[in-house]
């Protein structure tokens, strides 16, 4: 309890029934003086705590802005060392980053029709099912006749290079 408010006829009663079940009954006195001290004390803190606040979302922004482009960049490393393993030197490729919102299958079925002459012929007697378990091997990721590897945000693709 922070305050009580009793009648005097039975303070000394309510102390007594407090002190028995371990509660501390502590005389409150008000002074105008320290509660103007404590209210500019209040907003100095606010103040600060707002100027904190507001350097600490600034240097998350950065922070992000810093890991997310260093993120995509080693996606970007990752593709063109993914091409190089599967099509061999020298490189020959065009690497694009795609936002895809919505026709994904639409894109997909794209790829495949005009690139579908890369994949490798060692893949065209493995059927479906058998391309999933080696999907399943190298860290669940699809397999296409193009590299693709999916930038995941909050549990949705994002972008696609």
């Amino acid at each position: 309890m922070f305050s009580v408010v009793v009648l005097r006829k039975i303070a000394g009663d309510f102390k007594n029934a407090c002190t028995k079940r371990k509660w501390i009954v502590r005389q409150f006195d008000y002074d105008e003086e320290k509660y103007k001290l404590s209210q500019l004390e209040k907003g100095e803190m606010e103040l600060k705590r707002d100027s904190l606040k507001r350097e600490l979302f600034d240097w998350c922004k950065m922070g992000f802005s810093e890991c997310f482009s260093s993120w995509v960049h080693l996606k970007a490393v990752r593709t063109f060392v993914e091409t190089v393993l599967r099509y061999g030197l020298p490189p020959r490729f065009c690497s694009v980053l795609l936002k895809v919102t919505k026709n994904d299958k639409k894109i997909h079925k794209y790829f495949k029709d005009n690139y579908g002459h890369l994949q490798e012929e060692s893949f065209d007697h493995v059927d479906e099912s058998e391309i999933g378990g080696l999907a399943a091997q190298f860290g669940n990721m699809e397999f296409h006749p193009y590299v693709l590897i999916t930038i995941n945000t909050h549990g949705s693709p994002l972008l696609k290079l």
